[in-house]
């Protein structure tokens, strides 16, 4: 399952893919997609790093129970896989990282260096996956603070609706 879930080169560094055929012939055949090697590393992990190219996978994966909170033996996600890698700047890694937030892995979550995801693109230059994901982290802090506002509202409709 996780040489299925790497990233190869097929007629070179310009035409890169995962092997989706592999990776469902793996998962109709029962094999453990939680399965994780001597360093940790899922087949989840594994197809995070190889980005856009690895969407499908990353959802075959994730659709068959990957967990997207499961860490490796350096405590990084397949959300910090996906930050991490130095690749060429145009959004590969950006459908990945969505995809990964949207099937509930979270932003705050640190490596033993103390790293999280957002801090290792930053790291590595991503420019684009930075603001991809400061982005999220306002919309998800924004429903937040618009939830709170709502109860608010209610609880002081409620109060002025019990002293009447």
């Amino acid at each position: 399952m996780h040489r299925a879930s790497r990233l190869r080169f097929f007629d070179g560094p310009d035409t890169p893919f995962v092997d989706e055929d592999m990776i469902e012939l793996l998962l109709d055949a029962g094999s453990n997609v939680s399965i994780q090697d001597r360093n940790g590393r899922t087949p989840l992990r594994v197809a995070a790093r190889s980005g856009e190219t690895a969407v499908v996978a990353l959802q075959l994966l994730l659709d068959a129970g990957s967990n997207v909170k499961t860490k490796d033996k350096i405590g990084q996600t397949a959300l910090h896989k996906v930050a991490r890698y130095r690749f060429d700047e145009n959004e590969r890694f950006n459908r990945a990282a969505e995809l990964l937030l949207e099937r509930g892995s979270e932003m705050d979550v640190k490596d033993r260096n103390g790293m999280t995801a957002l801090d290792l693109a930053r790291k590595a230059g991503r420019e684009g996956l930075v603001t991809t994901l400061v982005e999220w982290e306002q919309r998800s802090r924004g429903l937040d603070i618009l939830s709170w506002l709502l109860l608010a509202s209610i609880i002081g409709e409620f109060i002025l609706f019990w002293r009447n």
